[in-house]
């Protein structure tokens, strides 16, 4: 968990790939959001945090988070996931409608 110096750093789950809305701006690019748990004793005061790392080749976004902020984003990406799910099962409810009263 720890090195020598009292470092830490590990990947948590899978990287997540982007669905970009410019796919062809750079073709063939990594886009991904990773998350780790870091602890760096000169970094962040010493205290262990939560990374975000998003990789939009060329270009990278690193930040980080205490473990209450980690807590609500993940709440907030479960509820935009549970509200996304509720769309698009309206969107097909209603082409399925549409289809079925067609002549």
């Amino acid at each position: 968990m720890f090195d020598r110096d009292g470092r830490h750093l590990e990947q948590h789950g899978l990287s997540v790939r982007l669905q970009s809305r410019f796919p062809n701006l750079n073709p063939g690019s990594e886009q991904l959001v990773r998350v780790y748990t870091r602890r760096d004793p000169r970094t962040c005061e010493g205290r262990a945090v939560v990374v975000l790392d998003v990789a939009l080749e060329p270009f990278s976004f690193t930040g980080h988070l205490d473990t209450s902020a980690a807590r609500v984003l993940g709440e907030t990406l479960l509820l935009a996931a549970q509200q996304a799910e509720a769309v698009q099962a309206e969107v097909n409810a209603k082409a399925a409608r549409t289809k079925a009263e067609a002549p």
